[in-house]
């Protein structure tokens, strides 16, 4: 996605099992509000769920986590830069 490095996202939940992770995304009906992406963690494939909207700081993304869904507030969501997502996806899609 066309993200800067400098902006901020909310990670609402990240697990091994992408069919546990789809379930709740069918289940919540969010599938419009989210980005899913694949890293790698404790050496396998791992998932993990975003809210589909990105802040210019910090703050403002913490500021919107007050405003999050009981469905989306459920797996102890937390703010992460663009930058750190995009190394996280590069990890699991090695440049060979």
């Amino acid at each position: 996605a066309g993200l800067a490095d400098s902006e901020f996202v909310i990670q609402i939940a990240a697990m091994a099992n992408k069919f546990i992770l789809q379930k709740y995304v069918n289940d919540t009906q969010l599938g419009d509000q989210l980005w899913l992406y694949k890293t790698q963690r404790y050496g396998a494939d791992w998932y993990v769920l975003l809210k589909n909207q990105a802040f210019v700081s910090i703050q403002t993304a913490k500021a919107q986590m007050a405003n999050l869904s009981n469905d989306m507030s459920r797996n102890t969501p937390f703010v992460k830069s663009v930058s750190q997502v995009k190394q996280e996806i590069s990890q699991s899609n090695p440049q060979s």
